[in-house]
């Protein structure tokens, strides 16, 4: 997680961070990895889950992981962040 940096409250409270729980930005690269709560994000059409984590594409090309709570969501997103040192800024 060297490269790594976790955003503080006061940039998550930012309006482009809705309902954002813990976040984390590359500093090499300016990727970030935002776990967020899905309730009036408009995801909540897609899914049933209650938090999803938003990143730089996987291995899979997916960019969005749902989960049915908080410490499965933040759990997911430091693995993320620890096993990629460097992934592209796409958003």
């Amino acid at each position: 997680m060297s490269n790594w940096q976790e955003l503080s409250a006061d940039v998550l409270s930012g309006s482009e961070y809705t309902n954002a729980e813990r976040g984390w930005r590359n500093t090499e690269t300016n990727a970030e990895v935002v776990v967020y709560g899905v309730e009036g994000t408009g995801m909540e059409d897609i899914t049933d889950k209650e938090w999803a984590v938003q990143h730089p594409a996987d291995e899979n090309d997916e960019h969005t992981h749902f989960f049915d709570d908080l410490d499965a969501a933040v759990d997911y997103a430091e693995r993320y962040v620890g096993e990629n040192p460097s992934p592209v800024a796409e958003f």
